[in-house]
């Protein structure tokens, strides 16, 4: 076994451990470069490099594997820093994001001081389609392809870069969707395109759609960031694979993350949990309760049993004082 490196890319520090073919672990911390996020990952390459008495090439010769977690999406989606995206919806559904589920998530239900979300596609790009499934999959109306052509010119005119679909029922009857996303990737070659139906293909339009708009909101700065540390990686002579963190804590590709971009969400994180329940085990414990506290947000889970919790349905940013992202 050769070495392996764990990179975390957060706001502020950028931290890497190496972990060598003899089972020793070595921590290594480097200021963050949000302005260039792989010259922070480059400076701390050269730190374990200087340790070790080798240049960064033979490093990451002799390297097998490489672990990345970053709060790079999460940042984007706290700060409101995300790519100007749009969204096509079923005729008569484009305010979904802002009816949401009445508040009765928030419990904050009667309570008229509650401020309302941020809306991360704007309504004038909220663009609606006519088309209609039902809830038993079958088709009461066709998908008129000109109202997608035409939304396509609006967002072309607008500067999109990012693109959701989530129709109504889409999930039982996927065809509509997918003729929608050929359709954008003819008109507006080179812009993300998320389909509900690959992203989230479940019931509760409000939680499918929002999801949707998540993923086009954060994907085309996620994907950047992923080729540039992928691109330099390579250029030093790297040839193993590449492993990124997920928020449900496992491991994926790039090219799946930058797809699926919304996973990303808690890829910082998501590994602290599971991290700590493995030394926790080793002193005895299956109750632990975790603090990663980092220069833009502060997490917390609790790995209750040995088992870390697990939620389907989140709220991001939202605090007793009632402001939210």
């Amino acid at each position: 076994m050769g070495y392996r490196i764990g990179i975390d890319t957060g706001g502020t520090f950028t931290d890497l451990i190496l972990f060598d073919p003899d089972g020793r672990v070595e921590l290594f911390k480097t200021p963050s470069t949000p302005a260039e996020p792989p010259l922070a990952i480059r400076t701390g390459l050269d730190l374990i490099a200087a340790q070790l008495e080798t240049s960064v090439e033979d490093l990451l010769g002799s390297c097998d594997l490489v672990i990345h977690g970053t709060t790079v999406a999460l940042n984007a989606l706290l700060q409101c820093k995300g790519a100007k995206a749009g969204l096509l919806c079923t005729r008569g559904h484009e305010d979904s994001l802002e009816i949401r589920n009445g508040h009765k998530e928030d419990g904050h239900r009667y309570d008229f001081r509650y401020p309302p979300a941020p809306m991360l596609v704007p309504r004038r790009l909220r663009m609606p389609v006519t088309e209609r499934v039902l809830s038993d999959g079958s088709v009461r109306t066709p998908l008129i392809e000109a109202d997608v052509v035409d939304a396509a010119a609006r967002f072309r005119a607008e500067g999109v870069v990012a693109v959701g679909v989530s129709f109504m029922w889409s999930f039982l009857h996927p065809e509509h969707e997918r003729r929608a996303g050929e359709i954008l990737a003819a008109e507006l070659p080179g812009v993300h395109v998320t389909l509900s139906v690959d992203l989230l293909p479940q019931i509760r339009e409000y939680t499918r759609t929002s999801t949707v708009a998540v993923n086009a909101y954060v994907a085309p700065g996620l994907t950047r960031y992923i080729g540039a540390i992928e691109e330099m990686l390579v250029g030093l002579g790297y040839r193993g694979p590449i492993r990124y963190v997920q928020s449900n804590g496992g491991l994926t590709s790039g090219r799946v993350l930058a797809r699926r971009a919304v996973s990303a969400l808690n890829s910082g994180p998501a590994a602290g949990p599971s991290a700590a329940l493995h030394f926790a085990r080793a002193l005895g414990h299956d109750d632990v309760l975790t603090l990663d506290m980092g220069g833009t947000s502060t997490d917390i889970s609790l790995v209750r049993g040995g088992k870390v919790d697990l939620v389907k349905d989140v709220d991001i940013a939202a605090t007793a004082s009632g402001s939210r992202s």
